[in-house]
């Protein structure tokens, strides 16, 4: 089961696996190709172009954070209220569960969710990739664009796992489909972030804070929900978000804030 303590270790120890792999292809191209960064520059560091760096690191961890609180405007105000809603006795006195219903009670769930899972992805996808993909002299649209569907791809096994479990096939293709998509798109907006501050540790934060609230609930416009009297604010605050998003986007991922970017010339 996805949830089976021996089969999160196990995964732990592949994705370990993987990230070593992945960390070690990327020093052998660059001690064998040793050539000019982006753009001509002078070769960047090997853990610059990994996004390991000190310098803007404490922008990277706070903005793009901020980011995607406002992006989350409307389910944070959904959850907040739902919170409020619930009679003593519902909560568990574990806050980031009561809290965050997406965050699993289990400890070991919850480091492979908000830990272990988003910053092995971010490594392999937008760290290494990344770099690889730029030094192969794609455009960064292509980068942007293109790269998110191989991290799309990699969520497609739960389709089998579904099935394994006893979901019927036509469910979990259509599951399937729609998991690929929006983590394709997830993957789009993550390394478009990652190639604009050049910090490993800005696309983690993003990544930690989606897995802990999970895709966004309309469960408040049903009758049935704790929220739907306060519909009409929730629906603001998802579109208040969503605008939020859009204009501080370019702003607070500008290069000049984190130091400048090997990457985004």
């Amino acid at each position: 089961a996805h949830g089976d303590p021996r089969q999160i270790k196990a995964r732990f120890a592949a994705t370990a696996g993987t990230c070593v792999g992945a960390t070690a292809g990327l020093l052998g191209w660059a001690l064998a190709s040793r050539q000019d960064g982006p753009g001509g520059l002078a070769a960047p560091s090997f853990l610059g172009l990994l996004g390991l760096r000190l310098e803007g690191l404490v922008p990277a961890v706070i903005l793009p954070l901020g980011l995607m609180a406002v992006l989350f405007a409307g389910p944070l105000l959904d959850l907040h209220l739902k919170y409020r809603r619930k009679p003593p006795h519902a909560h568990t006195g574990d806050f980031l569960f009561d809290f965050f219903p997406n965050c699993p009670e289990p400890r070991l769930q919850r480091l492979r969710n908000v830990v272990i899972a988003p910053l092995a992805e971010e490594f392999v996808f937008r760290s290494c990739m990344g770099a690889l993909l730029t030094a192969g002299g794609l455009s960064l649209g292509k980068i942007v664009l293109f790269s998110p569907l191989f991290f799309g791809t990699a969520h497609l096994h739960h389709c089998y796992g579904m099935v394994r479990e006893g979901t019927p096939l036509r469910q979990a293709l259509i599951v399937s489909a729609v998991q690929f998509t929006y983590t394709s798109m997830f993957g789009a907006l993550e390394m478009f972030i990652f190639l604009r501050t050049g910090h490993l540790a800005a696309v983690f934060v993003a990544h930690a804070w989606c897995n802990l609230l999970g895709l966004p609930s309309l469960e408040w416009l049903s009758t049935q929900s704790l929220t739907y009297p306060h519909r009409h604010s929730i629906g603001v605050a998802f579109l208040a978000g969503v605008a939020g998003f859009a204009l501080a986007l370019m702003p607070l991922t500008s290069p000049s804030l984190y130091g400048g970017s090997i990457f985004w010339r």
